[in-house]
């Protein structure tokens, strides 16, 4: 491709890891260079990149919380919310499984735990 300053500018392969697709990123984007700096290093392939680079894999919200009450509307909206108090997300969980809309789980508590709250 050449810009309008009449440089020529490649375009470059990306594959990503999680959904094994490739594509192009736009030119100058952050992609873009490293694909850029991989290819300069002599790779011929196309540039490896995770899931959460591609956007295909959301990062994890806080992924040190001890506790996560996560899940899934009606509508398949996922949700997926970080927890440093037990008491705080049990009250989420009890509220959102009460509600009907949503299929809720919490991770972070003992097996007796979670049995003894699917059941409320």
């Amino acid at each position: 491709m050449t810009t309008a300053t009449g440089t020529t500018e490649y375009e470059y392969n990306v594959f990503c890891r999680a959904c094994s697709t490739v594509w192009r990123p736009g030119i100058r984007t952050p992609l873009w260079w490293k694909a850029k700096k991989h290819a300069e290093a002599g790779y011929l392939g196309a540039l490896s990149v995770s899931g959460v680079e591609c956007d295909c894999i959301k990062p994890v919200c806080e992924p040190e919380a001890p506790l996560r009450v996560f899940g899934y509307d009606d509508m398949c909206e996922d949700f997926d919310i970080p927890y440093y108090s037990f008491t705080d997300a049990v009250r989420k969980f009890r509220k959102l499984h009460a509600n009907g809309g949503y299929v809720v789980f919490i991770s972070g508590v003992s097996p007796k735990v979670e049995t003894m709250l699917n059941s409320l």
